[in-house]
């Protein structure tokens, strides 16, 4: 297990976009990759509506998402963190990033179920998030 453990929050403040675009991003940690030892699998977040406004996975809409609202979180916005993409990311990189907040146990565990059920990772994504929420628990 790295030092960047799983619902651990990093703000990147010059996270490059699809588009080329620089601007600040939050990562959620989820397991420790399977492909590589000094990489973990990371998810980014977004204060842009993606769903109902109630804690839980969304898998209908595009992109799939896990909802928490900023009253039952240790965000400072309602947040939303998609599922439509998994990173690899070095944890040598995310060290140089800030550590923001963590999520709760009971979050990242849910968090993980969530993600091992989007149509839109890998089955060796799916597998290590499923795994890891299994060792959490």
């Amino acid at each position: 297990m790295s030092a960047a453990l799983p619902g651990y929050v990093y703000f990147d403040n010059n996270f490059v976009y699809h588009d080329g675009s620089k601007g600040k991003k939050l990562f959620v940690v989820l397991c420790d990759s399977t492909l590589n030892d000094d990489n973990v699998l990371v998810a980014r977040t977004t204060s842009n509506s993606k769903s109902e406004l109630l804690l839980g996975c969304f898998q209908d809409g595009y992109p799939p998402c896990f909802c928490l609202p900023v009253d039952i979180s240790n965000f400072d916005d309602d947040t939303w963190i998609v599922l439509d993409e998994v990173f690899e990311m070095e944890v040598s990189k995310l060290e140089r990033m800030n550590r923001t907040t963590d999520l709760t146990l009971e979050h990242t565990v849910a968090l993980l179920d969530c993600g091992s059920e989007s149509v839109f990772l890998a089955g060796w994504q799916k597998t290590a998030l499923s795994e890891e929420a299994d060792n959490l628990r």
